[in-house]
């Protein structure tokens, strides 16, 4: 098999009633790289749902304002072995092939919803977030190098 399509995960809008199926968009190993989320939750797989070749059977109901997110999250590890003395086993080698194509494009999707500073970036510094506090904006710090939680609650300042 050739992995060819680059998606990797789908949103889904609701209503959805049990039994109802979604399509799986994308290519996948084993049942268990298949992941569902409601509203950021996630799902239990043969319990909330289970997945029939490319599809999912929903075993909850979704109303017309939940998300419903599809992901496939393939492990990073490789299971196939080749042995010096063995003979050329084409389906085991793209077999393999098609995993590390799966765990790269999963990869580049983390990448592309990832904070990144512009090509032309003096620094080529790659600026992650702080760390969350609900009080606090984010800004750029003083040197303009890295985001930083700011020191006052934007919520409690008033403009008058």
């Amino acid at each position: 098999m050739t992995v060819r399509e680059e998606i990797t995960r789908y949103v889904f809008q609701g209503p959805y009633a049990i039994g109802d199926t979604i399509d799986i968009p994308f290519s996948y190993g084993e049942v268990e790289h298949v992941f569902l989320y409601k509203n950021k939750e996630a799902l239990r797989n043969k319990l909330d749902y289970e997945v029939s070749g490319q599809r999912a059977i929903l075993n909850i109901s979704l109303e017309s304002f939940d998300k419903l997110v599809v992901f496939r999250s393939t492990p990073v590890n490789n299971d196939a072995e080749f042995p010096q003395e063995a003979e050329f086993d084409s389906e085991k080698i793209n077999d393999a092939i098609d995993k590390l194509t799966r765990q790269n494009q999963e990869q580049q999707e983390a990448i592309d919803r990832a904070v990144k500073q512009d090509i032309d970036s003096a620094t080529g510094k790659v600026v992650g977030l702080p760390i969350a506090d609900p009080t606090k904006c984010i800004k750029w710090s003083d040197d303009g190098l890295s985001l930083v939680n700011s020191k006052y609650d934007p919520d409690s300042i008033i403009d008058v």
